[in-house]
């Protein structure tokens, strides 16, 4: 995942064994949702862009795949 800290947009590499939907999760630090997307990924590597539309500041980024989840801290210049 990069960059970190971001301006607008996140890219993130997904290695899939199966095309399937990967979910993502935006969470303040207040533990309130303020970002939700889901993207079909197919198999092999992809590299997606989230562009959350954030405030400034840091959040927590969980990622799931095939129920997988995988957690990151952003931070939002």
């Amino acid at each position: 995942m990069s960059p970190n800290p971001f301006d607008d947009y996140l890219n993130i590499k997904i290695n899939s064994t199966q095309r399937q939907v990967v979910s993502f999760q935006i969470h303040n630090m207040l533990g309130q949702l303020v970002f939700s997307n889901e993207v079909a990924v197919g198999e092999g590597e992809n590299d997606l862009r989230v562009a959350p539309n954030l405030s400034l500041g840091t959040y927590i980024l969980n990622v799931n795949v095939n129920n997988n989840n995988s957690v990151f801290k952003v931070i939002k210049n």
